[in-house]
């Protein structure tokens, strides 16, 4: 094969196209949302069962917003109502 090749983008902060450094895992590891009560304290939110998520969801009795944008965008919906400002 001549010519360039479809490879991704290298990671900004490890240089990796396919495969991140174990520093870069990390790094990216320590950045996730994670639970700090209940039955998943400690757990990232992408690690916890759906059926959970769902129920959290459900039961409108998240407070912190970063923990509702990430429950909303792995449920797919949105994380606040929207409005419409037509006059």
């Amino acid at each position: 094969m001549l010519g360039p090749r479809d490879w991704p983008a290298p990671c900004t902060w490890c240089g990796g196209r396919l495969v991140h450094s174990q520093a870069c895992r990390e790094l990216r590891d320590g950045w996730a949302i994670r639970f700090g009560f209940g039955k998943h304290k400690g757990q990232r939110v992408d690690r916890v069962p759906r059926e959970y998520l769902e129920w959290l969801w459900s039961s409108g009795s998240i407070t912190n917003a970063d923990l509702k944008a990430a429950i909303a965008k792995i449920l797919g919906v949105p994380d606040s109502p929207r409005h419409d400002m037509a006059a």
